[in-house]
């Protein structure tokens, strides 16, 4: 039940302007997958965030299949809350 992921690069003279020289990740959901995660609500989470700024560039995402190309962000790597005090705010507040 593993994804895949593959990092590729466009061409700086990609046809593709807007994206040339940029780097991607591939997500390739592994088998079985579809089992855990409602790719549709997850299509759906994307959209409902995508104004905040508080996750990956999404480039093209199937909600069919769970396919995702998201923009490479080179040095990032995912939060590690247990080294720092978080404080939280009431959204109801």
């Amino acid at each position: 039940m593993t994804n895949k992921s593959f990092f590729f690069r466009l061409a700086p003279d990609s046809v593709n302007a807007q994206y040339r020289g940029q780097s991607f990740i591939c997500r390739i959901p592994g088998k079985g997958t579809e089992e855990l995660i409602n790719r549709r609500e997850e299509g759906s989470v994307y959209r409902l965030v995508e104004d905040l700024g508080i996750t990956e560039e999404l480039v093209y995402f199937n909600e069919e299949n769970g396919y995702k190309i998201s923009r490479y962000y080179e040095g990032a790597r995912n939060s590690d809350f247990s080294k720092k005090k978080i404080a939280f705010r009431r959204w109801d507040s």
